[in-house]
């Protein structure tokens, strides 16, 4: 199979952070992710560093960060190196991370996967959640909530079958392909699943894993999960949807 990832050859300088990436994708729960680990005094996590609509730097830094500011792509873009180092020298902590998925920038991908000292979070969820959630936050235009009595109304969703498989497919390949890399080059790493991102055991084992002295015996739920209807009735098609799947043989995966 094709590999996307490759060694870029020289790596980005990390002046002298520990620095740690959440692999993962959109409507993960990445953002709460985010969070739970920026709660610790030695740690600053960044969003979507290298998101190609957006820059995400640190969620309380009103949109600019170290002089670049969340909607200036281009300036971002015409240099991936200076970018990251200059948000790394301003970011006033030992411990650093940032957030990236498989639809971000390769260059910033190659740096991140190949180079070992970079700690990786591996976070998944089941993948038709995944894309109910982002149907949703797509069709409402409301992506993160901290309060309930702001949350949209949540109306049933029909799904493009074909759209769902290109999405399973393109998440699972880059899934594969990342942990297949981490583990042809011997570097370790933590699988953290969406059904554990509010463990406190979890939590704790990526403190320890980045190096960050913080510990918790509860994490803050500081944002609030968009979708609490069982996926039955969260799928307007359901019954046809349900069929495509047996008949696909994919329905134990999913459903």
């Amino acid at each position: 199979m094709k590999s996307t990832i490759c060694d870029p050859g020289t790596h980005w300088n990390l002046h002298s952070k520990q620095v740690f990436a959440v692999v993962g994708m959109m409507r993960s729960g990445s953002n709460f992710v985010e969070r739970a680990l920026d709660d610790a005094p030695d740690v600053l996590c960044h969003g979507e560093l290298f998101n190609p609509h957006f820059v995400g730097i640190h969620h309380t830094k009103n949109k600019i960060f170290a002089g670049y500011e969340r909607e200036n792509i281009e300036k971002r873009n015409d240099d991936l190196e200076k970018f990251h180092s200059t948000i790394l020298k301003n970011s006033a902590a030992p411990i650093v991370g940032m957030r990236i998925f498989c639809e971000h920038q390769q260059e910033a991908l190659n740096q991140i996967v190949m180079n070992a000292e970079i700690k990786k979070i591996i976070l998944r969820r089941n993948l038709l959640e995944a894309f109910l959630s982002l149907k949703r936050a797509s069709n409402s235009g409301q992506w993160l909530v901290g309060d309930k009595k702001f949350l949209a109304k949540i109306d049933p969703i029909e799904i493009d079958f074909i759209e769902f498989i290109q999405f399973v497919c393109m998440q699972s390949l880059f899934f594969n392909e990342v942990v297949s890399t981490l583990e042809k080059t011997g570097q370790k790493y933590v699988q953290l699943d969406y059904t554990e991102i509010k463990s406190p055991e979890k939590i704790n084992e990526i403190f320890e894993f980045i190096g960050s002295k913080h510990r918790v015996d509860v994490v803050e739920e500081k944002l609030v999960k968009q979708n609490q209807l069982p996926i039955e009735k969260s799928i307007a098609n359901f019954d046809e949807f349900k069929t495509k799947l047996e008949k696909s043989n994919l329905a134990p995966w999913f459903l």
